[in-house]
């Protein structure tokens, strides 16, 4: 891995986990182990290096995406497959990271919601349609309006000072809570006993 990916890996575990306020150059310069003069030789500024690890994170998590929704067997599996690795991602994320990205980096931000709005609602609306094509999702669902809905529901859970989290609980608890709400609302018969054999292979393993 040459410096560059390295710098990038450090500054993505630490913005998640600490947020991106607190994480200053120099903080990141002495987690890495180099000099801020070499930082400053790969990234020109902090936003710089903030737009970097989103485009970075961004890239991966829709390659995965696509790749799980590939290999999944119908559009059930799909959902529960992406949606764990959303959990995964839930649970290392600092709920304050995405309003410092849209406070403090606002270019990062704005970019961030323009390929969301792009890629994960086509991402959603691609399952949607599976699922309705396939008899698993009810077929008078409204796809555009879910999948719009979706992506809102996920970045609602990933927003700090809200009544869920005033209430006390967690990034993953709203991630779950929420997401089977949704889910219950597509499944036709069909669909709930593939999910429920999903569940309860996941349970057994």
């Amino acid at each position: 891995m040459d410096l560059r990916e390295t710098i990038l890996d450090a500054a993505d575990r630490l913005f998640q986990e600490r947020g991106y306020k607190g994480i200053t150059m120099d903080v990141l310069a002495a987690h890495v182990g180099i000099s801020k003069k070499t930082l400053y030789q790969h990234f020109e500024n902090k936003n710089d290096l903030v737009e970097a690890v989103r485009q970075r994170s961004h890239d991966a998590y829709h390659a995965a995406f696509n790749e799980i929704s590939a290999a999944s067997a119908n559009a059930v599996e799909a959902f529960v497959k992406v949606t764990e690795m959303l959990y995964s991602i839930s649970r290392r994320t600092n709920p304050a990271a995405l309003y410092e990205m849209e406070r403090f980096f606002p270019y990062a931000y704005e970019s961030f919601r323009g390929e969301l709005l792009v890629e994960s609602v086509q991402i959603s609306k691609g399952n949607l349609e599976r699922g309705v094509a396939e008899g698993l999702y009810r077929p008078e669902i409204d796809v555009d309006m879910l999948a719009n809905f979706r992506v809102e529901t996920i970045l609602l859970g990933m927003r700090d000072g809200t009544l869920m989290f005033d209430a006390g609980f967690s990034l993953e608890q709203i991630s779950r809570e929420t997401t089977e709400h949704f889910l219950y609302g597509l499944l036709t018969p069909a669909g709930l006993d593939i999910y429920n054999k999903l569940r309860q292979a996941s349970t057994a393993a």
